[in-house]
């Protein structure tokens, strides 16, 4: 929930730490932009940076991230 209690010290811990923390960001997006409808902004995100997020989708026919694996 925090983070961890040192920085990464060398490249691969970097590199997974980086990952991670985009693997959290995709997930808030999807799951924000998921719950409004097309053509329609999300409420402010706090773990975005308190910024709101636009639907832009095509409805059906866009690609979607099975998120439930």
């Amino acid at each position: 929930e925090y983070g961890a209690a040192k920085m990464p010290m060398f490249l691969e811990a970097e590199v997974l730490s980086t990952l991670d923390a985009l693997d959290a960001t995709i997930y808030e997006i999807t799951n924000a932009v998921g719950s409004v409808g097309c053509g329609e902004f999300t409420d402010r995100q706090w773990a975005l940076d308190n910024r709101k997020l636009y639907n832009h989708s095509l409805g059906e026919a866009d690609h979607r991230v099975n998120l439930e694996k």
